[in-house]
């Protein structure tokens, strides 16, 4: 029976260590099937009323400072719609740099972070133009999937691409900061330009004290560039650390599993021996 039970943990043990890969793996089939549905239905921004809809949404609460708007992590947001845009997802996000895909949502609810990234409510929807900036919340691993764990792999020029319901947009990353989760202003519309800011908790498994801020610009804008970059590298020492003791646990596991199968055999063995 201690046998038996040891057995069961042995392979729970197992289940335990593997679940991110699965996880991530399941999560990553999702989005590659998202995108290809995606990429599969571009529809012609001119042709579209929903187009127009979402511009004139981005040009309102500009004009309206963007009342109401809030920390995401602060509060569970609503998923919201723009008028003539009935559904929950608006294209999707990809930042080579982390090698991530993502798709993107209209709302930071619960359960858009748990599937991917989400535009935050009161902010501009990732459509381009002058007078935008869309604020788009990711988590920093949740379950076991990275999302946004290796944001601080990013530095001034990156690339960040948003395809929306109409087309790609290429944004370049030109500033990096930590800010206060109530300091909202500094991820506001900045007249005049055209923008993409990304936004995740910070410390790395630091329970979301700060907010880590990703400022990027149109490729085809001017960029400002500025050399305040954060560098990441206790985020980084840490994700390093978790991977070698995931190895060290897959080691043990390894190691576990070759002692309990050579003991199996050995009794198996011996008992062969007596019965003859």
């Amino acid at each position: 029976m201690k046998r038996v039970i040891g057995i069961l943990f042995l392979f729970i043990g197992i289940g335990c260590f593997f679940y991110p890969n699965i996880a991530t793996h399941i999560q990553s089939e999702k989005t590659n099937n998202y995108i290809k549905y995606y990429e599969k239905s571009l529809v012609h921004k001119e042709k579209d009323g929903a187009y127009k809809k979402a511009v004139a949404y981005n040009h309102r609460i500009y004009k309206e400072h963007q009342k109401g708007f809030k920390d995401p992590w602060s509060y569970e947001q609503n998923p919201y719609h723009v008028q003539g845009w009935n559904r929950k997802d608006f294209g999707y996000i990809s930042i080579p740099e982390m090698d991530l895909k993502l798709p993107l949502y209209l709302g930071a609810s619960d359960s858009h972070l748990a599937k991917g990234a989400a535009v935050l409510g009161q902010t501009s929807l990732p459509v381009g133009g002058e007078n935008t900036n869309s604020v788009i919340a990711g988590h920093r691993g949740y379950s076991g999937i990275p999302y946004f764990r290796e944001i601080g792999r990013l530095k001034t020029g990156d690339k960040v691409v948003i395809r929306n319901p109409w087309e790609k947009l290429t944004y370049l990353v030109e500033q990096i900061q930590i800010i206060d989760p109530n300091d909202i202003d500094k991820v506001k519309i900045q007249p005049g330009r055209d923008m993409v800011t990304l936004i995740t908790c910070h410390p790395y498994r630091g329970h979301g004290k700060y907010r880590y801020v990703v400022y990027c610009v149109r490729s085809n804008t001017k960029m400002k560039m500025k050399k305040n970059e954060m560098s990441e590298k206790s985020a980084s020492r840490e994700i390093e650390e978790e991977r070698r003791f995931r190895q060290l646990c897959g080691a043990a596991l390894i190691v576990m599993c070759t002692l309990e199968f050579v003991s199996i055999f050995r009794r198996r063995k011996g008992a062969r021996k007596y019965e003859q």
